[in-house]
């Protein structure tokens, strides 16, 4: 006999049971179908952050002490002189008034 390491359990098929039907609902209304869109687009992105920060202290312990970039000397930065922002200039704004022509004006 085959060795099987994947069994069904009701745990299981209670689950594949409510994803069935949240689908069979989604496809038939399209405001579920946009709320579980960003609820698969919200577990994917939480994985794939879960994962870069867990493989974050793999490739820092990895990474070889040579390959530390080397610091100079610190120099301090200059300070930048202050500059008056000086505001455009505005205008008032004129309501031009542009009688219609309906034809009636003798």
């Amino acid at each position: 006999m085959p060795d099987h390491s994947f069994e069904f359990s009701p745990k299981l098929l209670l689950k594949l049971l409510a994803a069935s039907f949240l689908l069979y609902i989604a496809a038939q209304s399209f405001f579920v179908a946009i709320f579980v869109m960003l609820a698969v687009g919200t577990y994917i992105k939480k994985k794939i952050s879960k994962a870069k920060s867990d493989s974050a202290p793999l490739d820092a312990k990895n990474a070889p002490a040579a390959a530390a970039p080397i610091q100079s000397a610190a120099v301090p930065p200059q300070p930048q002189p202050i500059q008056a922002a000086v505001p455009k200039r505005q205008y008032a704004k004129s309501a031009v008034v542009i009688p219609l022509k309906t034809g009636t004006d003798d």
